[in-house]
């Protein structure tokens, strides 16, 4: 697969005369994009192709495998879910203990951790020093509404 992709530079397939279809799942494992595979509805059927060729109910896993192999491999550049971009990068604020209603915070009491569900680390000095308007719980998000500026 390597070779023939990196010498003509195009897409690659495997033409499978296997038993079986783990070679067919290799191969999408090592590049290729188009399988080729006897298919049979008997392998006891007369011909020189039945006894190596898959039955329906083989053709429907090896189809399974095979795209779980691919979408395994993925495309090489990293992306992110629509979740992962609203949250995963950002790093919030969180309780670094149980804090009660009316306390004062101070850096200690915040840490910094990710994912941003609540205030984002940008604006840990604007809380600093601010009284709490309800208890919070430790390890939970801080919100504007959670503080009295």
């Amino acid at each position: 697969m390597d070779v023939f992709r990196d010498l003509f530079g195009c897409p690659v397939g495997f033409s499978d005369h296997t038993l079986g279809y783990a070679i067919a799942i290799a191969a999408v494992a090592r590049g290729a994009c188009i399988v080729e595979k006897h298919f049979t509805l008997d392998k006891n059927a007369k011909g020189p192709d039945h006894f190596y060729a898959v039955e329906p109910d083989e053709l429907l896993e090896m189809f399974d495998l095979l795209k779980k192999t691919y979408l395994s491999l993925g495309r090489g550049e990293k992306t992110m879910l629509p979740e992962e971009k609203k949250f995963g990068r950002r790093e919030g604020l969180y309780a670094a203990r149980s804090l009660r209603e009316g306390e004062v915070l101070v850096k200690e009491d915040i840490e910094i951790k990710r994912p941003a569900l609540g205030l984002r680390k940008r604006h840990i000095e604007k809380i600093i020093g601010c009284s709490l308007s309800k208890d919070i719980p430790k390890e939970v998000p801080l919100n504007w509404n959670d503080v009295l500026l």
